[in-house]
């Protein structure tokens, strides 16, 4: 848990900017706002909050769900799936002319998304970490791995806040909850994207590729039939490639 690490990296003598610091202090629980550490637990197990549920809080399933990709992500990074990341992350930066475009391929988010889930990793994490999660995270892995990835169309937006996206292939209405992505958005263009349940919302992790309509057709028989890792990140990465006369 949060707590747990943050002190293992106290200990270490990690300096408060360090990333993963920063990372564990973003999900670390807090006490709950307005009572008392001598007064009554909130749950009514009639014993006081200090010796009940203080230093035991969880924030809302819907915070928790980046939470849980971080670890499996992590996982990812020190499991066999190894060296298909780094053909994937390859894979995606092949048009990129820079001397760390591997590195910013890693960081990009889609190769390790598409090695978690079009290459097994995070069926493989759940298999061997799961017992491990809370049991709401635990359900909430188990429906992340039947989700499937989409092309997506952007019916409205609502800038630092979501978007509407409608699935072009089952016609399905997603509200999703994202702050970032939604400030460059455009109504009407397609994307490619994994949308997952994350408690009461929708969110999506390894971020949208947008997809031209020219395109639409061959990414989702693409899709279809189910492509690896390198395949997909391949086809979604060709948007880089200089134009040809």
């Amino acid at each position: 848990m949060p707590r747990g690490g943050l002190a293992l990296l106290r200990r270490a003598g990690a300096p408060p900017d360090d990333e993963l610091v920063r990372l564990l202090e973003q999900y670390r629980p807090v006490p709950r706002p307005g009572l008392g550490r001598n007064q009554p637990c909130w749950c009514g197990s009639g014993r006081k909050y200090k010796v009940c549920h203080l230093h035991r809080e969880q924030a809302p399933l819907a915070d928790r769900a980046a939470w849980l990709y971080h670890k499996a992500g992590a996982h990812l990074l020190d499991s066999a799936f190894g060296d298909l990341l780094m053909e994937t992350a390859e894979t995606r930066a092949r048009y990129w002319d820079s001397p760390d475009a591997v590195v910013r391929a890693l960081n990009d988010g889609l190769a390790g998304d598409a090695v978690l889930f079009e290459g097994g990793a995070f069926s493989e994490f759940l298999a061997t970490r799961g017992a491990l999660l809370p049991d709401d995270e635990r359900v909430l892995a188990q429906q992340w791995l039947r989700v499937e990835r989409s092309v997506h169309e952007a019916v409205s937006v609502r800038p630092g806040e979501g978007m509407t996206l409608r699935d072009v292939r089952t016609g399905d209405l997603h509200e999703v909850r994202e702050r970032t992505a939604s400030r460059t958005l455009k109504t009407g263009q397609l994307y490619c994207a994994r949308v997952v349940p994350a408690g009461e919302t929708e969110q999506i992790f390894g971020g949208l590729e947008p997809v031209s309509v020219g395109e639409r057709d061959r990414l989702i028989e693409l899709l279809d039939d189910a492509p690896d890792p390198v395949e997909l990140v391949s086809f979604l990465s060709a948007r880089f490639a200089p134009p040809t006369l």
